[in-house]
């Protein structure tokens, strides 16, 4: 009996050269799942480009996590279909998040068309006379929209000790940009 009937896989591996036959029997096998997942994907509402994307990506994790799979075809069909709405699951919040940065990024561009350029000016060098730590802690609140507990985490402290260093860092930026040799 071989090492794969029996669900021992250690005759192969993802980063093995060469597959013997009987997992490359079974990776046949799940091969002809493939459509299946495809209408599965589809009726959970994916576009065409979603489940293509999606049945790259649920194969590359079935490879590489081949000595997971079960070897009863039923088993290993419903484990894929399982990979298979995670996988999607995950390519559509990575493209919400995407969007959602395009959308932030559209509208920064938006508001700095707005503004004035000396408006602009001023805020540049009121950002330049901070500190690194000043400067950094701004950027991750207003850039990159953490929450004041992944700030903290980002700071390496609580997130009252985080609140504290936001507080001070937009204090000195008011003060840096209300100070008359700021547009000197």
């Amino acid at each position: 009996m071989s090492g794969v009937v029996s669900g021992d896989r250690s005759c192969c591996s993802s980063t093995a050269d060469r597959v013997c036959p009987t997992c490359v029997g079974h990776i046949e096998a799940l091969w002809s799942v493939r459509d299946d997942l495809i209408r599965y994907l589809r009726r959970r509402g994916a576009s065409t480009e979603l489940a293509e994307d999606s049945i790259s990506e649920t194969y590359a994790v079935a490879w590489r996590r081949l000595a997971q799979v079960p070897v009863n075809h039923g088993a290993a069909r419903a484990w894929l279909f399982t990979v298979a709405r995670h996988v999607m699951a995950n390519l559509r919040r990575r493209q919400a998040h995407q969007d959602s940065l395009v959308r932030h990024a559209s509208l920064a561009a938006s508001t700095v068309e707005r503004t004035p350029p000396s408006t602009r000016l001023e805020a540049c060098e009121a950002l330049a006379s901070l500190s690194d730590e000043d400067r950094h802690i701004l950027c991750l609140m207003s850039v990159n929209e953490l929450s004041m507990v992944e700030l903290a985490e980002c700071l390496g402290c609580s997130p009252t000790a985080a609140s504290s260093r936001l507080w001070r860092a937009r204090s000195r930026v008011v003060q840096a940009v209300a100070a008359p040799d700021c547009n000197e």
